[in-house]
């Protein structure tokens, strides 16, 4: 997709992407040199409230509280910036249809303040310390406090994974995350003293991870988890079971440290030093015995 393509749809509603989950429809705020920013409709919000509005009021207090309208029109209302890798984008449809259910600001309104950088990784650095949602769903798709920007890749704390590590060439969208109370009690907050590896790019991240148990994507047909044996410019070496995989960086999406897997193989080496001391307790146990007979059969031929 050009840029002049793009200038052009500025400030018009548009659809980015056809399906998926990062296909939205909004506002077209802003065209920079590898990204474009865009105002969201919210667009499930908006056809539940349709439905919601069919209903009597009566009933639909009596099925959620009598909360549910209002409910809805707040969700609807909120509206929410996103900002979409250029290359991700497979098409931009101007949508010439009847908007006027939709509830974006106009021309003559205020839009939303959003982050003005020269590039997408410029811009990433205005959400640093800041909770943000990577992508807008899939399987590698997580929302988490963005700890740094590195040359080729970004840390983020998730409640999920812990520590993620995200290949930049792999990120479709990113928007700022509004966390409710009840998503902070259950545990995803800032941890501004977490440790990570402080790498400069996916090559020293490897190295820092050899020998450690780790996981590759977060899921789909491409994700795996086993030992990091090594590490070179175009692939890694992974051990699984009795099996070696050989992956190409470039299909990394996303890496992180396996704590769970971890733990489990210290407490398999554990468990093995406990079995190694308990075999080497026995076999004393037997060399005793087997001098204990030998000295009996000495007394015995004494006597005779």
């Amino acid at each position: 997709m050009t840029l002049p393509i793009l200038e052009s749809l500025v400030g018009k509603v548009v659809r980015i992407n056809k399906g998926g989950p990062e296909s939205k429809t909004g506002k077209l705020l802003a065209v920079q040199s590898d990204y474009v920013v865009m105002e969201t409709i919210n667009e499930q919000n908006q056809k539940s409230e349709e439905k919601a509005k069919g209903k009597s009021k009566e009933k639909a207090a009596e099925q959620s509280g009598g909360v549910a309208l209002q409910t809805l029109q707040e969700m609807t209302n909120a509206t929410q910036i996103v900002y979409y890798r250029t290359h991700h984008i497979k098409s931009v449809k101007e949508d010439t249809t009847d908007i006027s259910g939709l509830t974006l600001p106009s021309d003559e309104e205020e839009t939303s303040e959003y982050i003005e950088a020269q590039d997408f990784h410029q811009m990433l650095g205005g959400f640093l310390n800041e909770c943000v949602r990577i992508d807008r769903g899939g399987p590698e798709s997580r929302c988490g406090w963005l700890l740094a920007v590195k040359p080729d890749h970004l840390v983020l704390q998730t409640k999920e994974d812990g520590v993620l590590y995200y290949n930049l060439e792999h990120i479709k969208s990113i928007s700022s995350e509004m966390l409710s109370d009840n998503q902070l009690q259950s545990g995803l907050s800032a941890d501004m003293s977490l440790t990570y590896l402080d790498a400069d790019d996916f090559n020293e991240l490897f190295e820092g991870m050899k020998y450690y148990w780790v996981k590759i994507n977060r899921g789909g047909p491409e994700s795996i988890e086993g030992i990091l044996v090594d590490g070179a410019d175009d692939h890694i070496v992974l051990a699984v079971g009795k099996e070696v995989h050989r992956i190409s960086t470039f299909h990394i999406r996303n890496i992180s440290l396996g704590a769970q897997s971890q733990q489990n193989t210290n407490g398999g080496n554990s468990n093995s030093e406990q079995n190694a001391e308990q075999k080497s307790s026995d076999k004393q146990k037997n060399s005793k015995k087997k001098d204990k007979k030998k000295d009996g059969k000495k007394k015995d031929k004494k006597k005779k």
